[in-house]
């Protein structure tokens, strides 16, 4: 399989948006930055205990197989309250090249 023909696994996905909410919370916190609509809305997510739900209901691929115990019809409820005119984004991507041959 070639590199750039990766596809992110569920887990991979979840684990990424745990980690840039937990990256926002320090920097809110310590540095103070800024509000940001859609970050703020994430570390609610995380806070709510839903990033599995979140990433599958906002992320999801169709090579993925639903993991069990995934909480949908609560995750529904909560974000019907908690994310309403939610707009979800992905602000990182990682592209990898073939190495180069040496000279």
């Amino acid at each position: 399989m070639e590199a750039r023909d990766y596809q992110y696994t569920f887990g991979e996905e979840a684990a990424a948006r745990y980690a840039c909410a937990r990256v926002w919370i320090e920097l809110r916190e310590f540095e103070k930055r800024k509000p940001d609509v859609y970050l703020d809305q994430l570390i609610e997510v995380f806070k709510a205990g839903f990033m599995p739900e979140y990433t599958w209901v906002y992320f999801r691929d169709q090579r993925w197989v639903q993991p069990a115990g995934l909480r949908l019809a609560e995750f529904e409820s909560w974000r019907k309250i908690n994310l309403v005119d939610h707009k979800p984004e992905t602000r990182a991507w990682a592209e990898f090249d073939p190495p180069q041959k040496e000279k």
